[in-house]
């Protein structure tokens, strides 16, 4: 049986939760728990799966044992050979193994697996024993799975249950919203936007990459996308599309290229995107000839648009962008393209190696005298950050520096 990466959203919960690092939530864990008879969340009905007695506690903790010192396949078979009711109270037990850093990793497949198979089995019977497990981080952790294994065979029953759940919890299954929001990519931008408008808002939004269908109307999507960004900034859905741009550059670059012009940046959407999609697609070459075309043709607001997306990618690897595109450039646009990208992304402690490289690429001592007297009034440096074997590289002499300091004292 194939181990699953530990990479779900759900257990990131768990993580912030404290029972990844081995702390337990709710006070005491109990091996014996009762459902509880009035629902806090949409409770189903339970069939099944559930809890160990307590004369069974000494077999419990045995099995824990002896499911721990078996080899793998040993384990994969245990686990396939379990009676529905042995699971809760063996994930309790296997959780108390968390030791300083955690559970090790094969330990935290085997707690998936085995709840994997008790959802498939009866999910209703795994749900209502986690909705009154006393161990609230493990608790969490089994719904967020078993969401996420529902969202796949039915989406909209896991919607509902997330929206019940987060009433009372605003991390609860953080996951199943950006699974469910792929079940719905090929139903076309409409219902996707419908689906966004429906989650529950917050203030921090994660990205989602999809599978898009031929034929996808990408305009439409980020229209409706860009009305959330827009709005009130604690009134977005916790997941977005993020890779709007990408996809569809690799189809139709020029599109994409401009609804950017006219709408600007968007979340994870923008002029960036473009050039990594064009980057796989082409090669970084083809990739950095069309920026430069694209850039001989903009606007000034255009080109300094351009160039926010090209902040923080002057350090290494994606400075070799920032230099493809200047050797794609005609003469007499490198100044000018060098100046914006500088201009946004200044001197710094961990770039002052890139901003002198590049600003000695600049031809025009006074277009460097301009970028510097922009560093001395929007940004923290001191005038003995260049020294003057610097500043003779760039043919700026130490007496042009102080004047330029003077004028924004």
């Amino acid at each position: 049986m194939k181990r699953n990466a530990w990479i779900s959203l759900a257990f990131v919960l768990g993580i912030s939760l404290g029972w990844y690092g081995g702390m337990r939530m709710g006070g005491e864990v109990e091996e014996r728990v009762e459902v509880e008879k009035t629902p806090s969340r949409v409770r189903p009905e339970r069939r099944g799966g559930g809890t160990a007695a307590a004369s069974d506690h000494v077999k419990v903790a045995a099995q824990a044992q002896a499911f721990l010192a078996m080899e793998d396949e040993e384990r994969d078979k245990r686990i396939e050979e379990l009676e529905l009711l042995e699971i809760g109270p063996l994930l309790v037990r296997l959780m108390d193994q968390a030791g300083p850093d955690g559970l090790g990793y094969a330990l935290r497949s085997d707690i998936d697996e085995l709840i994997v198979r008790w959802g498939k089995e009866d999910f209703d019977g795994a749900w209502a024993w986690a909705d009154a497990c006393a161990n609230r981080g493990l608790a969490a952790h089994v719904q967020g799975e078993l969401l996420d294994q529902l969202a796949e065979t039915d989406p909209d029953r896991a919607f509902e249950m997330y929206l019940a759940g987060v009433k009372d919890d605003e991390d609860f299954g953080s996951g199943v919203p950006g699974k469910i929001l792929g079940t719905k990519v090929g139903d076309g931008p409409a219902v996707v936007l419908d689906f966004l408008a429906r989650m529950p808002k917050d203030s921090s939004v994660s990205g989602v990459t999809l599978q898009y269908p031929d034929g996808f109307e990408f305009a439409a999507l980020l229209d409706g996308m860009k009305v959330f960004y827009q709005g009130n900034h604690d009134g977005r859905p916790p997941v977005m599309p993020s890779n709007v741009m990408e996809v569809w550059s690799a189809s139709d670059p020029a599109a994409a290229h401009a609804w950017w012009l006219a709408n600007g940046k968007i979340g994870f959407e923008g002029w960036g995107e473009i050039l990594d999609s064009l980057d796989g697609q082409q090669g970084p070459k083809a990739s950095a000839t069309w920026a430069a075309d694209r850039w001989s043709e903009a606007t000034p607001e255009q080109r300094e648009n351009m160039a926010k997306e090209l902040n923080g990618w002057i350090g290494a690897p994606e400075r070799g962008r920032v230099d493809a595109i200047v050797a794609e450039l005609a003469p007499q646009e490198v100044d000018g393209f060098l100046k914006e990208v500088l201009m946004e992304h200044g001197f710094g402690y961990q770039n002052g190696k890139q901003f002198a490289d590049l600003m000695g690429q600049i031809s025009e001592p006074s277009i460097r005298l301009e970028i510097l007297r922009e560093q001395f009034e929007h940004r923290t440096v001191t005038s003995e950050q260049f020294s003057d074997e610097l500043l003779g590289r760039w043919k700026v002499s130490r007496s042009e520096l102080e004047s330029v300091i003077a004028e924004e004292d």
